[in-house]
């Protein structure tokens, strides 16, 4: 599959989006997987590639090892979970007991695909 390229208006709204949905689960701006969450998920988006391809690249963007990555954004989700866990599986259309790193990232990726296609259609 291609990599989709985007404008930078594109990858704003994108951001944007994807900002609402972290906050919307819970997942805490102060982590550092939530920078990391942030960018794996724009790179799904724009890239649909396996978990560790993406531990990879953002690894190489922040200049760390890709398990601090992974880590990272663990923490994160599990915070979240900790602090309101009805709030996160109410986002997952299946029954979930904790979701995974690859969960999150490909469930907030389908979102924003989502919200671009109804953009794209609503402009037709």
């Amino acid at each position: 599959m291609n990599r989709l390229v985007i404008s930078d208006d594109m990858k704003d709204v994108a951001l944007k989006n994807i900002d609402e949905i972290l906050h919307l689960i819970r997942i805490s701006d102060r982590l550092k997987g939530y920078t990391y969450l942030q960018d794996a998920i724009l790179e799904q988006f724009k890239y649909p590639c396996s978990i560790m391809k993406l531990y990879d690249f953002v690894a190489k963007k922040h200049q760390i090892r890709s398990e601090s990555i992974e880590r990272a954004i663990r923490y994160a989700i599990e915070k979240a979970y900790e602090e309101d866990e009805i709030r996160l599986n109410s986002f997952f259309e299946y029954e979930v007991y904790k979701p995974s790193n690859s969960e999150v990232i490909a469930m907030v990726a389908e979102e924003i695909r989502i919200y671009f296609l109804q953009q794209k259609i609503a402009m037709e």
